[in-house]
């Protein structure tokens, strides 16, 4: 009789062991998962991180583009405006001698 209680919990002890190494591997491989989506995740934060700082750089450069158009566009406004204003000047000077 103590023999059959010894093999009853014998048996009961290793299918207890097969239960926890079935899960143990069931979680070894939920973790597993869960480490390369953690770090596919990671990946992609980097990825959209990298491409957020290209587009910034690229929006800065074209801003920086735009502003030295406008600074071109107004040296050539003001330039042209100066070559008027001296064509004016002249043409005034030019109406007094033929007046005189």
């Amino acid at each position: 009789r103590t023999r059959d209680v010894q093999r009853s919990a014998d048996a009961a002890e290793a299918e207890l062991d097969q239960h926890i190494e079935r899960f143990r591997s069931q979680y070894d491989a939920s973790r597993t998962a869960a480490d390369e989506q953690i770090q596919k995740a990671r990946a992609q934060q980097e990825e959209a991180e990298a491409a957020a700082l290209v587009a910034e750089r690229d929006a800065a450069a074209r801003r920086m583009a735009a502003r030295l158009g406008i600074e071109q566009a107004n040296s050539a406004a003001g330039s042209r405006c100066l070559a008027a204003e001296a064509s004016l000047a002249k043409a005034k000077e030019e109406a007094k001698m033929r007046i005189s």
